[in-house]
């Protein structure tokens, strides 16, 4: 049986202060890859997907304060993956 992954893509703005800086990378790629989907971010304007479950990944694509992204994730747990990657990069994190 063939199942259909599902993709889901949201557009949010980076929240914290100072970007994602190696502390929130590392949370946030560590968090992630507890999903099986694929978990993409688009800088905007761009073409390239920076993949999400990566601290190197997200730290060479320079994620600044209120900089505008996309974030797509493809995978049968998609729902779930999206709603915290947007959680994960609209939030400020004071204590890391």
């Amino acid at each position: 049986m063939i199942t259909e992954e599902k993709s889901i893509e949201k557009y949010v703005k980076i929240a914290n202060k100072n970007g994602i800086h190696v502390r929130p990378a590392a949370y946030i790629a560590k968090k992630l890859q507890e999903f099986d989907s694929e978990i993409l971010v688009y800088k905007e304007g761009s073409n390239y997907g920076i993949r999400a479950k990566s601290t190197v990944d997200l730290l060479a694509n320079c994620l600044v304060y209120n900089s505008n992204i996309k974030i797509v994730a493809k995978g049968k747990d998609a729902e779930e993956a999206i709603e915290e990657a947007v959680e994960l990069f609209t939030r400020e994190y004071h204590n890391l």
